[in-house]
């Protein structure tokens, strides 16, 4: 599960073509190169982006599936109303 800044991260290396470099990431969050590196070792470390030591980043195949999942449109469901209904859902998986 990735956090909310973890995810614009993702969303600005797909933004800028699936690769940039920490400095155009950091840039566009309006953070230091420090903490952008700091986020985008996190990523990498679960494997949504690969991290070079020449500071250039890349989306794998595992980041963007969590933006495609992320970005759908629908995604977001109704919280269930009453235990029937949450359990109605929780049956019909």
């Amino acid at each position: 599960m990735v956090s909310g800044t973890e995810l614009e991260v993702l969303k600005i290396v797909q933004k800028r073509g699936g690769e940039t470099n920490l400095f155009g990431v950091a840039s566009e969050l309006k953070m230091s190169t420090d903490y952008a590196k700091i986020i985008c070792r996190s990523l990498g470390m679960a494997d949504y982006l690969d991290l070079f030591s020449s500071g250039k980043v890349r989306l794998t195949p595992k980041g963007e599936r969590v933006l495609e999942k992320k970005t759908s449109p629908g995604e977001e469901e109704k919280a269930p109303q009453s235990p029937e209904e949450k359990f109605r859902r929780w049956t019909s998986k």
